[in-house]
């Protein structure tokens, strides 16, 4: 609506997006504790400060998590053959 800048625009519709997700994820149920993150550094920040705001615990998966699990579906999927 003409109020934030177009190179600001990912940042804010980012923050939209968690916030929603967050905000819909605790009205329904409780979440676990801690909330495992999964992805980008990035993209993990911005969940940790909104997690945090929202008073609740999370922790990082290992490196790689996002790719083997890309991995093991395209296995179940038949997409790929098994690892050697």
């Amino acid at each position: 609506m003409g109020k934030v800048t177009a190179a600001g625009l990912p940042d804010y519709l980012s923050g939209i997006l968690i916030g929603a997700e967050i905000g819909a994820a605790t009205q329904t149920e409780v979440p676990p504790d801690p909330i495992t993150l999964i992805g980008d550094d990035a993209l993990c920040r911005r969940y940790e400060i909104a997690l945090h705001l929202r008073g609740l615990a999370c922790v990082r998966a290992p490196d790689g998590t996002t790719t083997r699990g890309q991995w093991l579906l395209a296995m179940a999927a038949g997409l790929v053959g098994t690892a050697r």
